[in-house]
């Protein structure tokens, strides 16, 4: 029986760090022969260093523009919800406040996370909001998609 994709990429990646070490280690040991500080370590191993740093760098850009996209369109989100909430009919209001109070709360709840973070326990903090809006947006599109109210809008929980 094949091993499960997962279990496959493990391996190999428990396979290259083994590699690694077996070549710091030899490199380590041949060190001193001027061949293998001239073509290993200033050749081979400098250029693939090069490479992968600015395959690193390259990589930015596009994260941080992804950031800044989420992080705006979550801004869009809740303009949209304010502005559509006066004129929406009753069922659709408390989607709307649903989606306000989740911003907000959401907002707050990653504060508090990113400041805990230094003592650690921030980063369970950051789960949790994760996990909490991704639990009340699946919640709200469910009852969206029955064309119920959502109940309990006012909720600090789901």
């Amino acid at each position: 029986m094949a091993a499960p994709e997962s279990h496959r990429l493990t391996r190999q990646i428990v396979i290259a760090m083994i590699a690694g070490i077996v070549l710091g280690v030899a490199i380590n040991l041949l060190g001193a022969a001027p061949w293998m500080q001239n073509f290993v370590v200033d050749g081979l191993l400098h250029v693939v260093g090069s490479v992968f740093v600015a395959a690193l760098k390259m990589m930015v850009v596009p994260l941080v523009l992804v950031s800044l996209v989420v992080g705006v369109t979550a801004i869009v989100g809740v303009v949209m919800a304010y502005l559509n909430i006066g004129e929406a009919p009753e069922a659709l209001k408390t989607h709307y406040r649903m989606q306000i109070r989740t911003f907000w709360i959401g907002l707050l709840y990653g504060v508090v996370g990113v400041l805990l973070s230094f003592i650690l326990i921030g980063f369970a903090v950051l789960a949790f909001t994760a996990v909490w809006i991704i639990i009340r947006c699946v919640k709200g599109l469910k009852h969206l998609e029955r064309r119920e109210a959502y109940p309990n809008p006012a909720t600090w929980l789901w």
